[in-house]
């Protein structure tokens, strides 16, 4: 075997997962090239408030990293404190790649095939003189390549499952977001960046915004602005481990972890230029994962109208509360607001204000709520609700949240209506997967008991108010809710967590009180303005008569 001298020092990012970075440490250990390698293991630090499963965790990891020699050469980074994901590859590849001029990066839950360092060492020596090359990825997305007659090929897409680089390629990371949307100055340079089904723009204006923090998707934009190429292997190297419900960001999914499999792979230099059939397959790939259907398409184009139409509501809104008095003529308003029920059911996803309202898979959430009215006449409504939800997602946390706060809802004489409420609220949230806990050598399963937080949501609907018509205080609804988690994960993420939750309803007011629970417009124990009773009949054929 053709041995390059120096070898690139390899650096991994490890916290609080002890079975995983067991796996990827004996994984590495069984490569060609470990014996001949140096490397770098930077764990990070235990966080304030972590729990004592956690707490029992992250010292177990601290001794896993030192029980083996795990290559020729190994350097441990422990750091004080927690710094989080982002902030440790940051800081750690800019440290290692500065000081060797090239790196390989691995995270605690890769798994790594017996030839993975030789192909990232082949790749390194064989495109270190080439401008567009910017990263060497060891996995490969599970798109069909079957028409690719090279072992090797070229995208636009930067990854961050097993990669390696070099120091004049890593400079050109950008941290500042903002600076990189910004030069994303029309939408067909966005689908490109997110060939056409991805999120990758989503996930870069999040990072703006500070809901997550993420080096990847900020590397990402930055190869991608100055149009560079990443090489990609036609089968993986790599497999994440993370995806079998242990991680506190990842639950069981088997599309990144369907990629066909290999030991080794040829590195053979290729053209410097992008793959066409790879970038197709990639794109059709994501197309199945990601596209809309007509139903979410359908949902999505109602939410944006919603949003275009709220802001003449909340005109409205203004112009009639300034003269807002009580019709003697019109929409029945009910002598009674006490509590009435309503019910909704809809699908919960991750996701920024009215981006991809509707997302699949879907994640069921029901809600069962109520109101306490403060105001109201025939169209104006100004109250406080108060809802109690659960939703379930398997793919981040579920959880089970109480919320309360201010809402003004608008309806028109034929029915009608929009509203809209800021709320904050109370979040009991839990992990998708089983919690491990450490006992006498081994590892059990143990009871999740959730964690607490705190949501900031805000919620429009529209609606049809069926008092016109029937005798009955009910209507139904469509409602998009959104919030915000704090704290959240700031690990992986951030302490922010962005959510939505689409839903339809209806809502009804019983009669609490042992009242007629029948509106004034049907009911026949109510008398109705818009006829004469017969009294009155009568008395008018006998004036007519007299006449």
């Amino acid at each position: 075997m053709f041995i390059f001298m120096p070898l690139a020092p390899i650096i991994l990012f490890v916290y609080n997962r002890p079975l995983h970075t067991a796996q990827t440490l004996e994984a590495l250990r069984k490569n060609d090239l470990a014996d001949q390698s140096l490397l770098y293991i930077f764990a990070d630090g235990l966080k304030n408030n972590a729990t004592e499963n956690q707490r029992i965790d992250f010292e177990e990891v601290r001794k896993i990293i030192y029980s083996k020699k795990w290559t020729k050469e190994v350097q441990i980074r422990e750091s004080e404190q927690n710094k989080g994901l982002a902030k440790s590859i940051i800081e750690g590849v800019t440290e290692i790649v500065q000081k060797h001029g090239k790196i390989i990066v691995l995270e605690d839950d890769l798994t790594t095939a017996k030839g993975f360092l030789t192909y990232m060492n082949q790749a390194l020596e064989t495109y270190k003189n080439e401008d567009l090359v910017y990263q060497i990825s060891a996995y490969t997305y599970p798109a069909n390549y079957e028409n690719i007659q090279t072992e090797t090929f070229f995208l636009k897409n930067v990854c961050s499952w097993g990669w390696a680089t070099w120091a004049e390629k890593w400079q050109i990371f950008e941290p500042d977001a903002q600076k990189l949307m910004d030069q994303f100055t029309n939408q067909q340079k966005i689908d490109d960046f997110n060939l056409k089904y991805y999120y990758s723009f989503e996930l870069l204006k999040m990072q703006a915004a500070g809901t997550i923090n993420s080096w990847a998707v900020r590397f990402h934009a930055s190869v991608f602005l100055k149009g560079g190429l990443v090489l990609f292997p036609k089968k993986t190297l790599i497999q994440n481990i993370g995806f079998d419900s242990s991680g506190e960001n990842c639950a069981p999914d088997d599309f990144y972890s369907s990629s066909p499999q290999t030991d080794f792979v040829k590195v053979e230099k290729i053209s410097i230029k992008l793959s066409k059939k790879a970038n197709l397959a990639l794109q059709n790939c994501f197309q199945k994962r990601y596209k809309p259907t007509i139903f979410q398409r359908i949902i999505n184009k109602l939410g944006r109208i919603i949003t275009s139409v709220l802001p003449i509501f909340l005109i409205l809104f203004l112009v009639n509360l300034a003269c807002a008095q009580d019709k003697k003529i019109g929409r029945p308003v009910p002598k009674y607001n006490l509590f009435p029920l309503e019910f909704a059911i809809g699908n919960h996803s991750v996701s920024l204000p009215f981006y991809r309202i509707f997302r699949l898979p879907i994640h069921p959430a029901i809600t069962f709520g109520t109101e306490y009215s403060w105001w109201r006449n025939s169209n104006q409504h100004v109250f406080s609700p108060i809802r109690l939800g659960i939703f379930y997602n398997r793919y981040n946390a579920s959880g089970v949240y109480l919320a309360t706060g201010i809402g003004y809802r608008y309806t028109m004489d034929l029915g009608l209506f929009v509203d809209g409420s800021l709320e904050v609220g109370y979040l009991h949230y839990f992990r998708p997967f089983a919690t491990m806990t450490f006992k006498d050598g081994l590892y059990e399963s143990g009871y999740d008991f959730g964690k607490p937080s705190v949501i900031l949501p805000f919620t429009i609907s529209i609606g049809y108010d069926f008092s016109n018509l029937t005798e009955y205080y009910w209507s139904i609804f469509l409602r998009y809710k959104w919030f915000l988690q704090t704290p959240y994960n700031d690990y992986f993420g951030s302490d922010f967590l962005p959510q939505a939750i689409i839903s339809v309803g209806a809502r009804y007011q019983p009669d609490w009180l042992g009242r007629n629970t029948k509106c004034p417009a049907k009911s026949k124990t109510v008398s109705n303005p818009f006829k004469f009773s017969k009294t009155k009949k009568a008395k008018q054929g006998d004036l007519k008569g007299k006449d």
